[in-house]
């Protein structure tokens, strides 16, 4: 088997583990989908929770600050001051409580991806496998080579 043949499996060895490793290796094509499409879920979790904290600041300061936010809470949690009372009539829907959302728990998933050995084990035995081929087409070459000899004679 010449040399060339040779040489041509170890290039289609290379270009398998290449392909692999560039495609579905740990820095590949699709790794880095799938870390993209988490930063975009990331950063979407991230605005929801500065919303709620532009929220929850507002209410801080106007309850620090603003009498008429004080009472108007305080009503709602049923408290009144000295001398007035609190009437509470049954079958009239009640003023929405604001209920605070703390956000929710983010789950990130691992990033799925072809180790760097099975990368390699697909290159060497592509590496094989045409370097078998070539064998095999030798082998048959030679064969009717020496059937065409035998007939000559």
């Amino acid at each position: 088997m010449s040399h060339i043949k040779f040489l041509i499996s170890l290039i289609i060895g290379i270009a398998i583990y290449t392909v692999f490793s560039v495609v579905a290796g740990q820095n590949g094509i699709l790794a880095y989908r799938q870390l993209y499409e988490q930063k975009l879920v990331l950063t979407e979790h991230v605005s929801e929770l500065n919303a709620i904290n532009e929220s929850l600041v507002t209410d801080y300061r106007a309850l620090q600050s603003d009498r008429a936010t004080i009472e108007s809470f305080a009503k709602k949690l049923g408290l009144v001051e000295d001398g007035q009372f609190l009437v509470k009539i049954n079958g009239l829907s009640e003023r929405e409580l604001r209920v605070y959302d703390t956000g929710t728990v983010m789950r990130i998933e691992p990033v799925s991806y072809i180790d760097e050995r099975s990368c390699k084990i697909a290159g060497i035995a592509g590496f094989f496998v045409s370097l078998m081929l070539f064998f095999i087409q030798s082998l048959s070459v030679y064969a009717r080579n020496s059937r065409l000899a035998k007939e000559t004679i």
